[in-house]
């Protein structure tokens, strides 16, 4: 809806059309949503929008319906990384045109056809973690934030409890230079038109 939206103020030049990358690293959970579903309005709250990349699993959330197609419509999906290669998993990616569907929830409007690359990379097993495990002593939340308070004053806000300012390699985890080396003229063709 956001990116409709900018292109009709003029934020975004979409003279070409709209066109969307969509990653999936929630175990096949974050593609199908974006699907209409038989017996689901878009939008429409569900248990299942509720529990897939859901904090607390088990509430009604609004669908996150975008497109007309069903998920399981999508046919010739092209592998860019073996299961041998990706820990078990092959990495897919698939392009192609398709419809949104109107979505108040989300400011969808209906009828526009996008031009859209989904990607699973498969990457679940591997360690991708984006946030460093905390580190605090035990005791209470307040006695613990105090105590990062005390810790960290002289520090930039950035370095406030856990965020970093060091290289992501350092923190984090590498960078899987398998899944970079194979998206690359994958995206820059996509991108490119």
């Amino acid at each position: 809806g956001k990116m409709q939206a900018d292109c009709k103020e003029g934020k975004l030049d979409c003279t070409d059309g709209l066109r969307m990358i969509v990653f999936d690293h929630d175990l096949g959970l974050g593609l199908p949503p974006l699907f209409k579903r038989p017996g689901i309005s878009p939008g429409e709250p569900t248990l299942f929008a509720g529990y897939a990349g859901a904090a607390f699993p088990g509430n009604l959330a609004p669908t996150s319906t975008i497109f007309e197609e069903s998920y399981s419509d999508l046919m010739d999906w092209t592998t860019y990384i073996s299961a041998a290669d990706n820990n078990g998993t092959a990495a897919r990616y698939w392009i192609g045109t398709l419809t949104t569907v109107a979505n108040s929830w989300f400011n969808v409007v209906g009828g526009e056809r996008v031009r859209v690359a989904l990607f699973e990379p498969g990457q679940n097993a591997l360690a991708t973690d984006q946030t460093p495990e905390p580190q605090s002593s035990t005791g209470s939340l307040i006695n613990r934030l105090t105590q990062k308070v005390e810790e960290n004053l002289a520090s930039s806000a950035d370095a406030f409890l856990g965020d970093t300012q060091k290289p992501q390699v350092e923190v984090y985890a590498q960078p899987n230079e398998l899944q970079e080396a194979a998206l690359k003229p994958i995206l820059s063709a996509f991108v490119a038109g």
